[in-house]
């Protein structure tokens, strides 16, 4: 029993070290997810530096027979805190990755972040409830038999940490950008398509604008309502969608909880009196589509689906389909501060290459002419970053379009600044070009996927996630509109 005991106690210096060594060589990391579940900026950093040093001097704590009890103790405690936080954030359905072991692990919070902790906190209970003498042998009193079977284990767990760890750099590569809004550059190497990660449009690009004819046959313009000032909860819904049927007394309550503040817009299809009766009851506007056009301006692929625009018709969050993403997504509206043009309401576990709101990194690069080219150039106007690839099938297919907007650019358009990996490409693009083959300049602006961009601001901050695929960076530029 002593030595299980042993055993158990450096598997929770295995366990608490990792964590703080995971933490410590990503803080950045550590830092947006603890601003994920809504800590102040302004604390993240020195909350997760106590994390990092809680963790160590823990895990330093159970080596040791003198100190295993009370590092018992303070595990006990620490991860009770954790669990009952985890299972809060569940609860309200912010699935954010919690960074416990740094990149090692980058999952969502889910079920199984809760099971895990609550193995972990009845092992350590279990030493808590043998007191400070039954902590297990000393390492004085080791045979050579026990000290054979602490080797085995020892080795064993430094294989599974191995394979763990090369399993999470095989994924990184393979998906082309690391997880949690960090940047791997070997994974920047790999050929990049927009796909299935980068269907939707980002926070901060403008709302694609439509003019639709509601039940009465009346147009409604998004632009009109965008312009009385208040956001927008714009639902996707469908006359024989039995979730949304489900959902018809939600709606109503919706509508007279949130009418002073919000608009409540439904675009479904089909026969005016039909839509009428099943989502008018309640003096909610309902427009109708011809087909899907709407829907497919905002990747609403599921009904229902809920997205939220803001008063200055920005997008604010990501689509929410489901009757359960759609009710967390409203209690977080509840919450938001939808004045803030900083808001964004990010669907529970999405991953993000940037925040808006933060700086953009410092960089300098000299261009071929000798004159350098710096984050400086961002300050004093809005800035659209552009990352154009060699042999990409999407920029091709937006090329042309592309180049005619940055030659005909208006009053109000943001400037430009295209990153590309090809130096033979640079001759062939239009106004301030990087060559910037490592991706070492681009990733760490945000752009994981040719082609991209981000909007930033006349302060150099972020007011955009990244856009990836020819849809979404025109949204950015608010042309991708409806009709």
């Amino acid at each position: 029993m002593d030595l299980f005991i042993l055993i158990l106690r450096l598997a929770y210096t295995g366990v608490f070290a990792t964590a703080a060594i995971g933490k410590a060589t990503d803080i950045e990391g550590s830092r947006k997810s603890l601003k994920g579940y809504g800590i102040p900026e302004s604390m993240t950093f020195i909350l997760t530096v106590w994390l990092i040093a809680v963790e160590a001097i823990i895990s330093f704590g159970f080596v040791f027979v003198d100190t295993a009890w009370g590092a018992a103790v303070s595990a006990l405690v620490l991860l009770a805190v954790f669990t009952g936080f985890l299972a809060y954030q569940l609860f309200r359905g912010n699935r954010q990755n919690c960074h416990c072991f740094g990149q090692l692990i980058t999952q969502p919070t889910g079920s199984g972040a809760i099971v895990r902790n609550l193995v972990l906190l009845t092992g350590v209970a279990f030493l808590v409830f043998r007191g400070t003498a039954g902590q297990g042998a000393e390492y004085s009193r080791l045979s050579r038999i026990d000290v054979a079977i602490l080797l085995e284990v020892a080795i064993f767990a430094a294989v599974l940490i191995c394979f763990v760890t090369l399993r999470r750099m095989i994924l990184d590569s393979q998906a082309g950008f690391a997880d949690d809004h960090s940047y791997d550059a070997d994974a920047a190497e790999v050929e990049r398509a927009s796909g299935a990660l980068t269907d939707a449009l980002p926070i901060g690009a403008d709302a694609p604008r439509f003019t639709l004819p509601d039940t009465g046959g009346k147009a409604v313009s998004l632009q009109g309502l965008i312009d009385e000032g208040y956001p927008i909860l714009l639902f996707f819904v469908g006359l024989n969608c039995s979730p949304c049927a489900a959902m018809i007394e939600d709606f109503h309550r919706w509508q007279q909880e949130l009418r002073d503040d919000f608009y409540l817009v439904f675009a479904s299809s089909g026969d005016p009196e039909e839509n009428a009766a099943k989502f008018g009851d309640a003096g909610e506007i309902v427009v109708l589509q011809e087909a899907r056009e709407a829907a497919d301006a905002y990747f609403a692929r599921w009904t229902p689906s809920l997205v939220v625009i803001g008063p200055g018709g920005k997008i604010v969050s990501h689509v929410a389909a489901g009757d359960a993403a759609i009710r967390s997504l409203i209690e977080r509206v509840r919450r938001a501060d939808l004045s803030d043009p900083r808001v964004q309401l990010a669907l529970p576990g999405a991953s993000h290459s940037n925040f808006i709101g933060e700086k953009a990194i410092e960089f300098s690069h000299t261009m071929p002419d000798g004159s350098e080219i710096s984050n400086a150039a961002f300050e004093g106007k809005r800035t659209l970053l552009l990352f154009w690839g060699a042999n990409c099938p999407h920029c091709e297919g937006m090329h042309d379009a592309m180049f005619n907007w940055i030659q005909e650019r208006k009053n109000g358009d943001p400037e430009i600044i295209i990153f590309t990996d090809d130096e033979v490409l640079s001759s062939k693009l239009p106004g301030s070009v990087i060559v910037d083959p490592e991706y070492a300049i681009a990733g760490r602006l945000g752009m994981y996927g040719t082609p991209s961009a981000v909007l930033v601001n006349e302060e150099g901050v972020f007011e955009s996630e990244t856009a990836v695929g020819p849809a979404s960076i025109w949204a950015l530029l608010g042309r991708n509109n409806v009709n």
